[in-house]
């Protein structure tokens, strides 16, 4: 049985645990930090953030990690998981769309790479929709 919950203080080391163990590709399709993905530091805004940050754990592992983040748009979310079509995704994404009404933001924005059809489907299963180009390489989604 797998539990839901808000990330607390304490949670480091099950976090770098996670981020080690995801695959390359993974990796590749997921940057909190632009192109270049550096866990010690996403380690140390995870422990310092303000930010909401909720985690799926399975047997004492994360095996889901989302967060909302304030930005220029609203809110942006974001969502990485160890294993697909688990349910664990669609546990975060709950968690955090209910954070998201619940603090007015009724509108919420991400970026997905456009080779990343897996994403695409998920986010579009949550009534995201695409919005237009970031850039060559990336979508803008929304859900209003």
């Amino acid at each position: 049985m797998y539990e839901v919950r808000a990330s607390r203080y304490g949670d480091e080391d099950l976090l770098m645990e996670f981020l080690l163990s995801l695959p390359k590709e993974t990796l590749k399709h997921w940057h909190p930090f632009g192109k270049t993905f550096n866990l010690e530091d996403f380690v140390k805004l995870f422990q310092q953030s303000l930010d909401f940050k909720i985690i799926c754990l399975d047997n004492g592992k994360i095996v889901s990690f989302g967060h909302l983040t304030e930005c220029n748009e609203g809110i942006s979310l974001g969502i990485v998981s160890l294993e697909k079509r688990k349910g664990y995704g669609g546990e975060v994404m709950k968690r955090l769309l209910n954070i998201a009404r619940h603090l007015g933001y009724f509108q919420i924005v991400l970026t997905v790479y456009k080779d990343n059809e897996e994403a695409i489907k998920f986010f579009t299963e949550w009534d995201f929709v695409i919005d237009g180009d970031c850039s060559a390489e990336e979508y803008h989604m929304v859900r209003n």
